[in-house]
């Protein structure tokens, strides 16, 4: 498969599917993982205090990984809204970056959008009308985000190149 294919494959899969963790905080700076779907049991429990107990027994079905890429994550009501969090705030387990991505656990995914020319993401939650936003413009010499299906990884790098990779 191509990596556009793959990428339309993920937005029409993650319609639908609940955020049941977020790995995100402490050293990691603004990086932060969104795990939903179906949930598989890790062949050994993570042994990070900070994760709830589903985020160290299970990896997921899906996933958003989004390492060094600049992001935003507010409401979205025809828009217009407020924002919730961005890759800027304070990311202290207490912090507004920590706790507006935490938000999102419990909230199902009602679609998603990427757009090839910029590589940006748009993920749209049914909850509250909540939009996360990963900007696709990656800084050099960096990887910006990833994004995990059950058997493949596309990731958005500098330059917007896409590479695809199989999931192991």
């Amino acid at each position: 498969m191509s990596a556009e294919d793959l990428i339309e494959y993920w937005e029409e899969n993650a319609a639908g599917k609940e955020c049941w963790c977020v790995s995100a905080g402490g050293c990691t700076g603004s990086a932060f993982i969104l795990r939903y779907g179906s949930k598989v049991q890790r062949k050994k429990t993570i042994s990070n205090t900070m994760l709830s107990m589903d985020c160290r027994m299970f990896d997921s079905e899906f996933s958003l990984f989004v390492e060094s890429a600049k992001w935003m994550l507010g409401t979205d009501h025809n828009g217009q809204g407020d924002l919730i969090a961005d890759s800027n705030d304070d990311c202290t387990p207490n912090g507004p970056m920590v706790q507006g991505l935490e938000s999102l656990v419990g909230n199902t995914i009602s679609h998603a959008t990427f757009n090839p020319v910029t590589c940006n993401l748009d993920v749209y939650f049914l909850e509250n009308s909540v939009r996360l936003k990963v900007f696709g413009r990656i800084p050099r010499g960096s990887s910006g985000y990833s994004l995990y299906s059950p058997n493949y990884i596309v990731s958005i790098k500098e330059d917007q190149q896409i590479e695809v990779f199989t999931r192991s």
